[in-house]
């Protein structure tokens, strides 16, 4: 979408001094929401250590895209299917 409009994707990686980070932070000016990718069809609870840390610093909201085919949220956390997201 931001390319066909000749625009550069609000697209960033975040990553603290501990070593903790997140695949992508969108950047929607109002929001920003980050995204973690697994490939697992199975969501593990250390999953979400990047998630957790990110979002105590920021207001926006964590999103777990995953192998799996259920949607549902946890720990406070959207987790979806990656092929929903397209």
């Amino acid at each position: 979408m931001f390319l066909h409009h000749g625009e550069r994707a609000p697209l960033f990686f975040w990553r603290d001094s501990h070593g903790t980070e997140i695949d992508a932070i969108l950047d929607f000016a109002v929001t920003k929401v980050a995204v973690e990718a697994k490939s697992g069809v199975t969501v593990a609870a250390d999953s979400f250590r990047g998630l957790d840390s990110y979002c105590a610093l920021s207001t926006g909201p964590g999103v777990l895209a995953y192998g799996g085919d259920e949607c549902y949220e946890r720990r406070g956390h959207v987790v979806l299917p990656w092929w929903s997201l397209t």
